[in-house]
C-alpha cells in the first residue's frame, strides 16, 4: 500500500490564526493552489499516481483539498467522508482568536495541565450543539435524535485518537487496499494521530511532529491483521505553519 496523509490547505480561520475545531471553514485560493501544487510535488517525486481511494473529513477545507489536489493529477477518484476524521471537536472555544482563548484560565490550564490528553475543553452551549445535531443530520442524512448522544460538545485528544484508530482499523488497514494507493487528507491534530498510530510513537513524539498547510507523509506499507510495517516514508512540506 502507498497512504499519503496530508493536512488539508490553508483555510479562511486559519488564515486569521482562529480555532477551527468543528467550524466549517473553506479554503482560501491560497490554499486552493496549495493543493493543486502538492499533486505537482508528489509527481516530482513519484511520477503519475492513480489514487485507489479518497478519504476526508466532513469539514469542507479537507474535502476541497482533496479535489482541488485530484484536479492537479488529472484524475477522477470517488471522495469518501468520514466523520472520525474530523478534527479535534474544541468545543466553546471554537472560532475564537487564540489571542483571545489565551485570555481564559480554562483554555491554558485545559489545554497545557498534566492531564490534557483526557482533558475535555469547555463544551459548546445547547444552542450551538443544537445547530450542530441539525447540520449533521443533513451530512450524514441520519435522524437527528439519533445522533443525540454520538456527536460531542468538546472532545480531549484520547477521544480523538479513539475515534480515529477505529477508522484505519475498519477502512484503510483491511486485506482488499493491501496494493491500493490511498489518500487521507486530514487536520492538524488528526494527521498526527494518524502518524502516532502508523510509526508508533508516543504523545511527547507526537507533539514534535510539524505539518505545514498541504503537508504529507507518504508511506510505503505491508501489513498483516496485527502488524504494520513501514518500507519507506517520504516528507513533503513538513514544517509548521499556523
Amino acid at each position: 500500500m502507498k497512504l499519503i496523509v496530508m493536512r488539508h490547505g490553508e483555510c479562511e480561520g486559519l488564515d486569521k490564526n482562529i480555532i477551527n475545531g468543528w467550524a466549517d471553514y473553506e479554503l482560501t485560493q491560497n490554499g486552493i493552489e496549495e493543493a493543486k501544487k502538492a499533486a505537482k510535488e508528489i509527481e516530482s517525486k513519484y511520477g503519475k499516481v492513480n489514487i485507489d481511494l479518497a478519504y476526508t473529513s466532513y469539514l469542507c477545507r479537507t474535502y476541497d483539498t482533496a479535489k482541488n489536489l485530484l484536479k492537479g493529477f488529472g484524475k477522477i477518484c470517488v471522495i469518501n467522508q468520514d466523520i472520525r476524521l474530523n478534527e479535534r471537536h474544541y468545543g466553546f472555544f471554537q472560532g475564537m482568536k487564540r489571542q483571545d482563548a489565551y485570555k481564559y484560565e480554562e483554555y491554558n490550564t485545559l489545554s497545557n495541565s498534566a492531564d490534557r490528553l483526557d482533558n475535555r475543553l469547555i463544551p459548546i452551549t445547547e444552542e450551538l450543539f443544537e445547530l450542530q445535531l441539525e447540520e449533521y443530520s443533513r451530512k450524514l442524512n441520519l435522524d437527528k435524535e439519533s445522533l443525540r448522544s454520538a456527536l460531542p460538545k468538546s472532545e480531549s485528544i484520547h477521544d480523538v485518537e479513539k475515534r480515529l484508530n477505529e477508522f484505519l482499523k475498519e477502512k484503510i488497514f483491511i486485506p482488499e487496499n493491501i496494493d491500493k494507493t490511498i489518500l487521507i487528507v486530514g487536520h492538524a491534530n488528526t494527521v498526527k494521530l494518524i502518524v502516532k498510530y502508523i510509526d508508533k510513537l508516543s504523545f511527547e513524539e507526537v507533539t514534535k511532529l510539524k505539518f505545514a498547510t498541504c503537508g504529507m507523509r507518504i508511506y510505503d506499507i505491508s501489513y498483516t491483521e496485527n502488524e504494520i510495517i513501514v518500507t519507506g516514508i517520504t516528507n513533503i512540506n513538513k514544517e509548521w505553519k499556523m
